[in-house]
C-alpha cells in the first residue's frame, strides 16, 4: 500500500485499504490499524483538489470509517491552504523522531515542513533546510523522498532568484523520471507523474 501510495495510485490505496484491514484483524495483526488509518486518510486527503476545505477533507475521512490525524493531518492543513497550521503540526512532532536518532519518519515529517516554509514565504529557511535534508537522506537511496525534496529545492531556489535553479531542476527531474522509468504500466507511469508535486516540477 505505500508503494502505490508514492507512486500516485490513490483509488487503489483507498479501495484495498478495508481489504487489508479486514485481513489484520482477522490475523490479530492489530498493530497495522493505526498505521492503515493514516495511509487511508493520507489518500483521501491527496485524492481532493487544492483548497478543498479542511471542512471536506474531514467530513470525507470520517466517512471512510478515519481520522485526520499525523500526516494525513499535515497533507489537509497544507492542501486546504492553512501553512502555518501544517508547520505547527510539522514542529510539534519532529522533536519525538529525533529522540530516534532522525530517522525516516522524521524526514517525512520534515518534508511538508518544508513545503510549508515554502507556502509561507520563507524560502531562504526552506532551502537551507533542503540543503541540510539532501545531504543525509540521498545517500541514503530512499528515491521517493529525494525527487519530493529536490522539487522543493527548485522552487526555493528558483524564488530566490539563484543561480544553481537551473541545474538542480534538470537534476530533480532527473530522478523523477529515473523512478517513472521503473513503471512498465503507463497509466501507473501518468498516475506518478501527475501527482501534484510532479505536475508542478515538470510544468
Amino acid at each position: 500500500m505505500v508503494w502505490y501510495a508514492g507512486a500516485g495510485d490513490l483509488e487503489r490505496v483507498i479501495r484495498e485499504i478495508p481489504r487489508v484491514h479486514a485481513g489484520a484483524r482477522e490475523l490479530q495483526r492489530t498493530w497495522m490499524f493505526p498505521w492503515l488509518a493514516s495511509l487511508l486518510a493520507s489518500a483521501i486527503v491527496e485524492s481532493h483538489p487544492d483548497g478543498t476545505s479542511e471542512a471536506t477533507l474531514r467530513a470525507a475521512v470520517e466517512a471512510a470509517g478515519g481520522r485526520l490525524a499525523d500526516e494525513a493531518l499535515v497533507a489537509d492543513h497544507l492542501l486546504a491552504g492553512d501553512a502555518e497550521a501544517a508547520l505547527t503540526e510539522c514542529e510539534r512532532r519532529l522533536p519525538a523522531f529525533e529522540g530516534e536518532g532522525h530517522t525516516r519518519n522524521y524526514w517525512l515529517t520534515e518534508e511538508p515542513r518544508i513545503r510549508a516554509l515554502l507556502t509561507l514565504g520563507r524560502f531562504a529557511d526552506a532551502r537551507d533546510a533542503l540543503d541540510a535534508a539532501l545531504a543525509i537522506v540521498e545517500p541514503l537511496g530512499w528515491r521517493f523522498l529525494v525527487w519530493r525534496l529536490r522539487a522543493s529545492l527548485v522552487a526555493a531556489l528558483e524564488a530566490l532568484g539563484d543561480e544553481r535553479a537551473t541545474a538542480e531542476r534538470r537534476t530533480a527531474v532527473e530522478r523523477l523520471m529515473a523512478i517513472a522509468g521503473t513503471l512498465d504500466d503507463p497509466s501507473a507511469r501518468s498516475r506518478f507523474l501527475s501527482q501534484r508535486i510532479a505536475a508542478k516540477l515538470l510544468a
